[in-house]
């Protein structure tokens, strides 16, 4: 806990604690057979933590080299949000086309303009 233990509740059969504290959090703590060296997880924690920075840093240095339209997986860009925005507005016109189409009636032949001389489905490939 990152704060005062405010108690601990053990399982019936004694293999399981939970604690609870300060920072709102409850941890689980499970009775094992081996031996626990808490200096050996905080070097393996920091470890760990140290890997995630440096292939950050490499994935963000791969960027620097590629092409503009590439980016981390999950980094939202401006450039991200302006291609989400673009693709549910052509989506919204090609179904409203389709339907436009399908239900007949007097403008069933005539051309979108924004569609050219491209069907619905042409125009999302595109």
């Amino acid at each position: 806990h990152h704060g005062a233990v405010w108690g601990c509740e053990l399982s019936k059969e004694g293999g399981i604690l939970i604690s609870y504290g300060g920072d709102r959090t409850l941890r689980s703590w499970v009775r094992t057979e081996g031996l626990l060296f808490p200096e050996e997880e905080a070097e393996k924690e920091a470890q760990q933590a140290a890997d995630k920075e440096a292939a950050a840093s490499l994935a963000y240095a791969a960027l620097d080299k590629a092409d503009a339209e590439v980016g981390v997986a999950g980094q939202r860009t401006a450039l991200h949000l302006k291609g989400s925005e673009d693709l549910v507005e052509a989506l919204d016109l090609a179904m409203a086309e389709l339907e436009r189409r399908t239900e007949g009636g007097v403008n069933a032949e005539t051309k979108h303009p924004l569609l050219g001389s491209l069907t619905p489905l042409q125009y999302l490939g595109k």
